[in-house]
């Protein structure tokens, strides 16, 4: 049996992808990478902590890799 929930996961997950979405509406590949970056850098959340923790040192703030030639 279910029980009832005081909020629905699927559609506060579908809230926060539609406000960034939103917000990096014009935003170049680049930029958008940036500001995902810049996000990630400054939340509290598990996910962005691991993130943190696992990201490679090569990635500028920028998101895309370094790359040798």
């Amino acid at each position: 049996m279910k029980t009832a929930k005081s909020f629905d996961c699927v559609q506060m997950k579908n809230d926060i992808q539609k406000k960034a979405h939103a917000r990096r509406a014009g935003m170049t590949e680049t930029q958008r990478l940036a500001d995902m970056n810049k996000q990630l850098e400054s939340s509290g959340s598990p996910m962005a902590k691991l993130w943190r923790e696992i990201k490679p040192a090569n990635v500028p703030p920028s998101g895309k890799a370094a790359t040798s030639v």
